[in-house]
């Protein structure tokens, strides 16, 4: 007798096996479901791939040996029969025992995780597997919100790659229900791919690792506070990150595709230095339309290379924790030349308030001028300064243009990111954004031109 064969049997519920790979959860429902009622049905998936057997729960005993007595040995398709049993209940899984180690210093034990098999499930969370690469977060919308009013709902992407399944939560129980009774085996998309819908389950919570605490020696720095994980971070109600974007696409058409939904407090396509970063920022005055915007422009295809961009809700900026300062140093005796102490560097502010006339030009290739940044600058408005900066004789490529009314900034601001510049590389935009204002305190620095 094997070890399966040893456990107790389930008096209620079935074992269907030898199923052909096209018996999807309809068909079961309506081969079965007709010796009593059922509180469980499905078809079993790994990911994608149908494994051959399915389960029925039925509330009463004698509808499990009616199907057993019926259907055990029956042709359901493909000519091929098909085995009918109770079920076994499934075997606890055997804790594997810790591997010997090297004695060391004591260290707090990991609890154990939960098996995702026995993580209760949700009411409302429904999982849809086997989705279409084509499939978008709009198309599931579409498709799951006429069974009721959704919580959420989203096609799962790691970075620009379709998962090829997502989550759809309600707001009451008995949509959920409705919508997994209805999508269960339906073909979507242009593909016309069979997808799997089922009861999602609860994520675990996750546990933090303690960390060993080491002794201070006396005028040791205090330990940095743990940054909150990226994951955890509070979603924004009004600000909206949008990946994906091809490398022509500029701030402006990024603006211009999105202001149609509702006023825009800001909105940028991200560049380190010169490179552009591939995403941006949308961030609306109203929490209805980053609903609007997000709804309608996930999955869209943008630029020239009408590449589908991926809209979701921002996720909240970690505050940053100040650094305590590290205790005074014993004076050490006097050198024989003083040497005198380097000007401190000065350190951008980015909590200072954004000007409404200054604008910040980064991106400049090292042959544009002084001239240049007037001549390109100045048609938006009367200036009341502008430079490019200098260290020494040494092109630092940015500069600053401050004009005398906010209209002209804000002009120049919208006409000018991402736009090429006289002497810039192929391909290579200047970035145009509002400048911070300087501390109260703080001189203002010197122009080397």
């Amino acid at each position: 007798m094997t070890d399966a064969e040893a456990l107790p049997t389930l008096k209620s519920t079935i074992f269907i096996g030898g199923l052909p790979s096209t018996f999807s959860n309809d068909n079961l429902k309506e081969q079965f479901g007709k010796f009593g009622e059922t509180k469980d049905a499905f078809v079993s998936y790994r990911g994608k791939r149908h494994r051959g057997f399915a389960f029925v729960e039925y509330s009463e005993e004698s509808s499990a040996q009616a199907a057993i007595k019926e259907m055990s040995g029956k042709e359901v398709a493909e000519g091929k029969p098909i085995n009918v049993q109770l079920a076994r209940e499934r075997p606890e899984k055997p804790k594997k025992a810790p591997k010997a180690k090297k004695p060391k210093a004591e260290k707090a034990e990991k609890p154990d995780a939960t098996p995702k098999e026995d993580l209760p499930l949700t009411k409302s969370g429904l999982f849809i597997g086997g989705l279409p690469k084509s499939y978008t977060t709009a198309n599931l919308t579409e498709d799951f919100a006429k069974f009721g009013e959704l919580a959420d709902s989203f096609v799962s992407y790691r970075g620009k790659r379709h998962r090829g399944f997502g989550f759809v939560e309600y707001k009451e129980e008995k949509s959920a229900e409705k919508a997994l009774k209805e999508m269960a085996g339906k073909t979507v998309g242009e593909e016309k791919k069979e997808i799997n819908v089922q009861l999602a389950r609860q994520r675990p919570e996750k546990t933090k690792k303690p960390k060993p605490k080491k002794p201070k020696a006396e005028g040791a720095k205090e330990a940095k506070a743990e940054p909150v994980p990226k994951e955890d971070l509070p979603l924004m109600k009004t600000g909206l990150f949008i990946g994906g974007l091809p490398k022509s696409y500029t701030t402006e058409q990024l603006t211009k595709d999105f202001e149609s939904f509702g006023e825009l407090t800001d909105s940028f396509v991200s560049y380190r230095g010169k490179r552009h970063r591939g995403f941006g920022f949308a961030m609306y005055k109203e929490e209805s339309s980053a609903e609007k915007a997000m709804k309608d422009m996930a999955g869209k295809t943008v630029g020239d290379e009408k590449k589908e961009i991926n809209v979701q809700f921002a996720q909240q900026r970690p505050e940053k924790t100040k650094k305590a300062k590290a205790p005074a140093k014993a004076a050490a005796a006097p050198a024989k030349k003083e040497k005198k102490e380097p000007k401190p560097k000065r350190v951008v502010d980015e909590n200072a308030p954004l000007s409404e006339t200054m604008l910040f030009v980064g991106g400049l290739p090292k042959t544009y001028l002084n001239e240049h940044l007037e001549k390109d600058f100045a048609k938006f408005g009367k200036l009341k300064d502008h430079f490019v900066s200098f260290r020494g004789k040494h092109h630092r490529g940015f500069g600053f243009v401050d004009y005398e009314e906010k209209s002209s900034a804000d002009k120049a601001l919208k006409e000018m990111a991402g736009k090429i510049v006289e002497g810039s590389k192929e391909g290579k935009p200047i970035s145009v954004t509002a400048a911070r204002e300087k501390p109260a305190k703080e001189e203002e620095a010197t122009k080397e031109l």
